[in-house]
């Protein structure tokens, strides 16, 4: 009974961040403004052509990340930081291929199942050196 409370309480302690942090992130980018004008679209288009991704991609700017990130497994969704306006026609490609490819490679979901196997094996330091590896290699990829 007293292993059980323990990993309960672990458990919990895990899954607390994940929900909030999963809980802020749904707040910001229901917040966030469509791109719907200017260059941006077009080069989304463009870049999921190439890239192969079929599905659709929202394209959101937000005052609220300082860099972009992807997010979203079954409406991915790429928000932008407010300053990305400004950036050259180079930089919006790289970035843009950059999101695109977490979004093909389904990044989200697999990070999601990395957390969710930190919730249930939180006291295996090995589950906690795999996602930090998994991590690690999604940005190298």
């Amino acid at each position: 009974a007293w292993l059980l409370l323990a990993w309960l309480v672990g458990a919990g302690a895990m899954m607390l961040p994940l929900l909030v942090g999963t809980f802020t992130i749904w707040r910001h980018t229901r917040r966030a403004r469509p791109i719907t004008q200017g260059s941006w679209p077009l080069l989304l288009r463009d870049l999921c052509q190439t890239l192969g991704v079929r599905r659709r991609v929202a394209l959101l700017q937000s005052d609220w990340p300082t860099v972009p990130l992807t997010c979203g497994i079954l409406r991915p969704a790429i928000v932008l930081p407010a300053e990305a306006d400004q950036w050259p026609p180079e930089r919006r490609a790289v970035v843009l291929l950059h999101e695109l490819a977490h979004i093909r490679r389904a990044d989200c979901l697999t990070q999601l199942i990395a957390r969710l196997a930190r919730v249930v094996h939180w006291f295996n330091p090995l589950v906690w050196l795999a996602g930090r590896r998994l991590r690690v290699e999604r940005e190298r990829a």
